[in-house]
């Protein structure tokens, strides 16, 4: 299977420089997508196998998530999500686009489509994150224990505790890769 031929620009936002990954035909339906944290748009370009073929994707790089993108918090609120979606839609002349959101990036999607749902035919989320409300001590005993285990011992038992804690499924590519960013 050849890979998608990948057009890229940078986009300057209100919220800082957007670097975007795009890939299928010019002329096909657009599909904006935003990548999960710690990832970018090459990442989730590769996930997507043969979308490209049918559908215009368009790969958003998270600020402050991407390496690509300007290292910039973006507000978690729905309005600046809302407003640096479009913007870019916008600047690359995109009236109205699918939306599709893969965990942390699900959670600016789905605020983006609840900002303004007109722009949006169709929103998909893949294990969102930004959810689940429960206990801050519970988390903090499943999750930021095993982090920061990680972030301490940095060995293979410690990297496995914190990738147990955050996926149900054990992908060896994706282990290695948060491993390396945390």
């Amino acid at each position: 299977v050849l890979a998608p031929t990948i057009d890229e620009r940078e986009i300057q936002t209100q919220f800082g420089r957007t670097h975007v990954s795009m890939a299928g035909p010019a002329d096909a339906p657009p599909l904006i997508a935003v990548h999960g944290a710690m990832a970018s748009s090459f990442h989730l370009l590769a996930e997507l196998g043969p979308l490209p073929k049918t559908r215009r994707v368009i790969v958003l790089d998270v600020l402050g998530q991407s390496p690509l993108s300007e290292d910039a918090r973006l507000p978690l609120t729905q309005a600046a999500a809302g407003a640096w979606v479009t913007e870019v839609m916008d600047k690359l002349n995109i009236p109205q686009a699918d939306l599709l959101g893969v965990s942390w990036g699900g959670f600016f999607a789905s605020r983006a489509a609840a900002a303004h749902p007109e722009r949006f035919k169709s929103l998909t989320l893949l294990v969102p994150s930004g959810y689940v409300d429960g206990p801050g001590f519970e988390a903090m005993w499943r999750l930021a224990l095993p982090m920061f285990g990680w972030r301490v011992f940095a060995h293979e038992p410690s990297l496995r505790r914190m990738t147990a804690a955050l996926f149900t499924t054990q992908d060896e590519a994706w282990v290695q890769w948060l491993g390396a960013c945390m």
